[in-house]
């Protein structure tokens, strides 16, 4: 009997440990917040930087600027607005204007992938391809996606093709040779081949190769594919022919 008795008492003293225990794993688990977050889209400030957004893709600057100006108003702080902003007011051709505002929102947020790109983008329009190619390369460099942005490589290979001194094609055909001919969604292989053609100088020879790499490239990725990627090129390639526009 005694013996029972001393087992039932251990056993009512093991049960007691378990309240204690639950509730001391229950105090370590974090407490959910009372008010969560709204998303960042659903925000004053994200509200106003989509309708900027949408209103520079549809080539409504003016709106665009007064959405952007309500972003930055409401989050001053932000790279993004200005960046935007820039973007805009390089689009209306106010490049002065533009670079200044770039490098505004640079300054808050050195990493942006966007501002830097934008920033070559300006120079490279006014063909300051050494400045252009600096402002890229720092877009590679903050680039995190996987596998590397493959456009960035290209506008970098454009530059150095307009900075090239007559015969030097070191750097552009290095770079050219990191594209993928197989690649079936970017078709920077073929425009950068089509310019490295016509970078070695006017021969009907390399004038054909670069007419069917450019057939080439339209019949694999389509003619929205190609609208796309033939802008740079053709900026690039009216640099060497003075009779192009």
């Amino acid at each position: 009997m005694k013996r029972l008795l001393a087992v039932g008492l251990l056993l009512l003293g093991t049960f007691a440990l378990f309240p204690t225990g639950v509730t001391a794993a229950t105090a370590a688990l974090p407490s959910p917040p009372s008010k969560p977050e709204p998303p960042e889209d659903d925000s004053p400030f994200g509200q106003a930087y989509r309708d900027a957004l949408v209103s520079f893709k549809s080539g409504l600057y003016d709106n665009a600027n007064a959405a952007c100006d309500k972003a930055i108003r409401i989050s001053p702080k932000d790279a993004r607005g200005p960046i935007l902003k820039g973007r805009i007011t390089a689009a209306k051709g106010e490049t002065a204007k533009a670079e200044a505002l770039l490098k505004q929102g640079l300054a808050l947020d050195p990493g942006s992938v966007t501002g830097h790109r934008a920033l070559g983008d300006l120079h490279f329009r006014q063909r300051q391809f050494n400045e252009a190619r600096l402002a890229f390369l720092d877009a590679q460099r903050y680039d995190s996606s996987t596998p590397p942005d493959t456009d960035l490589a290209l506008l970098v290979f454009y530059c150095d093709l307009g900075m090239k001194t007559e015969g030097d094609l070191g750097e552009a055909e290095r770079i050219f040779a990191k594209f993928n001919a197989m690649d079936e969604k970017v078709p920077a292989w073929y425009f950068a081949k089509a310019a490295l053609e016509h970078a070695k100088g006017p021969d009907p020879k390399h004038e054909a190769a670069a007419k069917k790499d450019l057939e080439d490239a339209t019949v694999l990725y389509g003619t929205e594919v190609f609208a796309k990627y033939a802008r740079d090129y053709f900026f690039i390639e009216a640099l060497k022919d003075p009779k192009k526009p």
